[in-house]
């Protein structure tokens, strides 16, 4: 019986070809902020992948290549307008009175706003091959009390 041989070199082409199949498989997820004009959402996390950088409405994260199956979208959520509604009820801002306008001066803000974590409530599943985008709403976040808090609303 007569063993299959194969040199080094080939071995190693064949090895990168299938570690680079490997990755172009694998689902590309971005995720769009539409939960509100005064929120802002960082620290995005889905099946493995993390972006840091801070979402404004309507803006996209970079695609990024994720592991697929079920999960569900977790991120750190700050709502500028009911923060800054919380300063004018407290006093910490004197220029301004608690009122209904949106207030648009992000100077005024005077204590460190906390960043609380959310989760979606549906499961999102990635399949492999394909392209998704992942849009977070108001209607599917619950508070994620499986990370270490703050806890405050």
């Amino acid at each position: 019986m007569t063993g299959f041989k194969i040199n080094r070199s080939s071995f190693l082409i064949i090895l990168t070809t299938l570690s680079l199949s490997c990755e172009t498989i694998e689902p590309e997820i971005i995720i769009v902020n539409e939960i509100g004009n005064h929120v802002l959402v960082k620290d995005i996390s889905f099946n493995g992948c993390l972006w840091t950088s801070v979402l404004a409405y309507g803006e996209t994260t970079s695609p990024k290549q994720c592991m697929s199956g079920p999960g569900r979208i977790r991120f750190q959520r700050f709502d500028v307008e009911e923060y800054c509604r919380i300063q004018a009820e407290q006093g910490y801002i004197d220029s301004i009175c608690y009122c209904d306008d949106p207030i648009e001066d992000p100077t005024l803000i005077n204590d460190i706003p906390l960043w609380f974590r959310y989760q979606t409530i549906k499961t999102r599943t990635a399949k492999l091959g394909h392209f998704h985008i992942f849009i977070l709403t108001t209607e599917d976040q619950e508070q994620d009390f499986s990370a270490p808090g703050p806890f405050g609303h």
